[in-house]
């Protein structure tokens, strides 16, 4: 189901946008930090107070995961592909991106849409587009045409 911009923004207003349990089965501080948007300074949801605990979890997470070698063992070819399916989900979702952005930041809702998006796109694209071995390698700047090393 697709998401409006509008029902981004009532969510927001709301206080019911935050991302819950990024660490599954995970019972660490309950403790929540306000976010506010700078356009008014109204609560659009709550973010965790992480304390040495939720940080030693959350690098234990990433290690496993980084160590279990899923993106490891991934050939260049099927590394491009996840790439290009995540660059094409952030097209499909690009309003509600957006207005999520908007609402966060307190930017104006064209710049969101105009320059955040597409520049968001174009940078997953240039990863996809970059050769050798390992896509994360090397990948081209825009303005130059330069490569440089992205590791």
């Amino acid at each position: 189901m697709k998401v409006t911009k509008e029902a981004v923004f009532e969510r927001a207003r709301s206080g019911l946008l935050w991302a819950g349990n990024l660490i599954e089965n995970y019972q660490g501080s309950n403790e929540k930090l306000e976010t506010r948007t700078p356009i008014d300074d109204s609560i659009i949801g709550f973010i965790a107070d992480g304390d040495a605990q939720d940080v030693d979890a959350a690098v234990s997470v990433a290690r496993k995961t980084f160590s279990d070698g899923c993106w490891q063992g991934l050939s260049p070819q099927e590394r491009k592909q996840v790439m290009l399916r995540w660059a094409q989900l952030i097209e499909l979702h690009q309003e509600e991106l957006a207005a999520l952005d908007c609402v966060d930041a307190g930017k104006p809702i064209t710049e969101c849409l105009n320059t955040d998006m597409p520049a968001t796109i174009e940078t997953f694209l240039l990863v996809c587009r970059s050769t050798g071995q390992n896509v994360w390698k090397s990948c081209a700047d825009r303005s130059s045409g330069v490569g440089v090393d992205c590791t």
